[in-house]
């Protein structure tokens, strides 16, 4: 299994080191002014972490052995996802290009023909996906914080 750019419930939030979408939605929900690297054109593929649990469960109860990718398959904009993180953050708030900062490669996307071949799809829209892990992030940011601060202090 080859998972593409996964996130939900339970990630990493960590300012320091988080991946795309939840580090997007800590710093909308931290700040006024969401500042994001390069200029929203760049292209990736998400897939919610129960999308992926569940593609993984397929692969065994089907018995894939071939290298499958795991991905919704759909190129997202960076500026579509950031959209979402805003509308889901719950605040009117700025959104400033960083357009002088590294963008990585243009596209990233995963080709899903095997595993749909197999008759694996995903279930979670981005949409729903950046919802449920915002209003988790909220309900329990109190936790993520202690369990980071607590982490820094260790060092």
């Amino acid at each position: 299994m080859r998972p593409a750019n996964v996130y939900g419930l339970y990630d990493n939030f960590n300012p320091k080191n988080a991946m795309v979408v939840p580090s997007l939605i800590r710093k909308a929900q931290e700040n006024n002014v969401l500042e994001v690297f390069g200029d929203g054109s760049q292209i990736r593929d998400f897939i919610y972490a129960d999308d992926v649990a569940l593609g993984m469960i397929f692969a065994v109860e089907n018995q894939i052995t071939d290298p499958i990718n795991l991905g919704s398959g759909i190129g997202y904009s960076i500026k579509e996802v950031v959209e979402t993180v805003v509308k889901h953050a719950g605040k009117d708030m700025e959104i400033k290009w960083l357009t002088d900062k590294p963008m990585g490669d243009k596209v990233r996307l995963f080709d899903m023909t095997r595993a749909k071949s197999y008759g694996y799809n995903t279930s979670v829209s981005l949409d729903v996906g950046i919802k449920r892990t915002t209003d988790w992030f909220l309900k329990n940011k109190e936790i993520i914080d202690k369990r980071f601060n607590a982490f820094v202090n260790t060092k």
